[in-house]
């Protein structure tokens, strides 16, 4: 008899992935972020084809991660893109014991906005990567697709 994992597990995969998936501070990190991504977008995969085979609507952004999938492993396509983000409060907007003051910078991988992407074999997924992927950090919506899986549980 097969035996198939449950979808939380595929869940906790997905969400093992993500944790490899760290932010970009060297060069030879690109190389790392292609694995750990490689890794990521096959989890996200195999998690919208079983929702798919249950007849579950997917969470934000699952599809877009399936689209993405097909370009990695179909292609080899390295789909990261290093961005550097700002946060902390500028002094003229600072207010004592509120925020943290200057405008720190770090480095996060993002998803490319669709058209710096090679071109795909299937336009599944084109739509939800535009509306909830592009442009954004990868972090944050990997983890807000996990944390709408395990709430949907």
């Amino acid at each position: 008899m097969t035996r198939h994992v449950e979808t939380g597990e595929l869940v906790l995969g997905l969400t093992f992935a993500l944790e490899r998936l760290v932010p970009p501070r060297r060069l030879e990190d690109a190389l790392a972020g292609f694995f750990a991504l490689f890794e990521t977008v096959a989890w996200a995969g195999g998690l919208s084809d079983r929702l798919r085979d249950e007849r579950r609507a997917p969470p934000p952004g699952l599809e877009g991660m399936w689209y993405v999938r097909n370009i990695v492993l179909h292609q080899g396509a390295d789909v990261l893109t290093s961005v550097i983000v700002e946060h902390g409060t500028t002094l003229d907007d600072w207010v004592l014991g509120q925020g943290i003051l200057g405008v720190p910078t770090r480095r996060e991988w993002a998803w490319p906005p669709r058209d710096e992407l090679p071109s795909p074999r299937s336009l599944r997924g084109a739509d939800d990567y535009d509306e909830h992927l592009a442009g954004r950090e990868v972090s944050p919506t990997v983890r807000a697709v996990c944390d709408a899986l395990k709430s949907d549980a």
